[in-house]
């Protein structure tokens, strides 16, 4: 988080959505060779989505988990559902 508020002179995004998926579950869905982070270990994408949680539930106000386990229009249903919370609070120009 600290090299992202460094690289933006301190800009954050309003929302930050993170798709959850259990490790096992997101290596089912990669259907081409996987790439050199996905080629990683399990435990290094443990970490990384423990991490991501971590700091969801720090910052619940900006960053929301999407849980993407169920069908894609759920997952987009989802993701609409909090983007639209985002752009009601905003006031209007």
């Amino acid at each position: 988080m600290e090299v992202g508020r460094l690289a933006t002179g301190g800009l954050e995004p309003d929302l930050t959505i993170v798709l959850d998926l259990p490790v096992a579950a997101a290596r089912s869905r990669i259907t081409r060779p996987p790439d050199r982070i996905e080629s990683r270990a399990d435990d290094f994408h443990q970490r990384v989505r423990d991490g991501f949680l971590a700091e969801a539930k720090r910052r619940p106000a900006c960053i929301k988990i999407v849980d993407g386990l169920p069908a894609p229009e759920a997952v987009h249903a989802c993701i609409i559902k909090e983007v639209s919370h985002v752009l009601e609070a905003r006031p209007r120009a």
